[in-house]
């Protein structure tokens, strides 16, 4: 669930100005969880949605879909061209030198790395140093509460109980008949 506070106090503990999350088509499966997009929700246009350290977030989004992050707080800049998504990008990232995003610096982890070059490119090109968000991700996005806990548990006694049938069928077959 999102929680706009831990978000930044994190940002603060990690000292990084703010989370740059981008999403294109579903292609980052880890900012709609993080944002809590449901499966169904269908993004044809990109969206950003900024997390400062300290403040109010900002969402960037485009006219045709500018309703997809309304359940998250912070101002709307709605685009239409792409020249009014860089403008926006700029407004974005205007007061910020290093911002997270879901990239993997070289080919160190492929499961982080969602955002595309032109963008990261883009980004860089404001003068904005970017940095994996994989810490923050595994924070807030694979980190387990207690029912899915208690969930991993109940499935690690059942894997258990299917070896010890396993074993105990194959030490029959080998004590009865010689093999299995």
């Amino acid at each position: 669930m999102f929680n706009l506070s831990e978000i930044q106090t994190a940002l603060q503990n990690f000292q990084i100005d703010g989370w740059l999350l981008y999403d294109f088509r579903g292609s980052n499966v880890l900012a709609k969880r993080v944002l809590g997009l449901g499966e169904d929700a269908v993004a044809s246009r990109r969206f950003l949605y900024c997390i400062p350290a300290v403040g109010e977030p900002v969402k960037l989004v485009h006219r045709i879909e500018s309703g997809i992050l309304d359940h998250l707080p912070g101002e709307k800049i709605v685009y239409l061209k792409w020249q009014e998504l860089e403008k926006g990008i700029q407004q974005l990232l205007s007061n910020m030198k290093t911002i997270a995003m879901e990239y993997s610096p070289g080919v160190s982890n492929p499961y982080v790395s969602k955002v595309d070059a032109g963008t990261l490119e883009f980004v860089r090109s404001l003068g904005v140093n970017v940095v994996s968000s994989g810490d923050l991700v595994q924070l807030f996005e694979a980190t387990l509460d207690d029912e899915m806990w208690q969930l991993h548990l109940d499935a690690a006694q059942l894997t258990d109980r299917a070896f010890d049938v396993a074993w105990q069928t194959i030490a029959q077959g080998v004590n009865d008949s010689g093999g299995v």
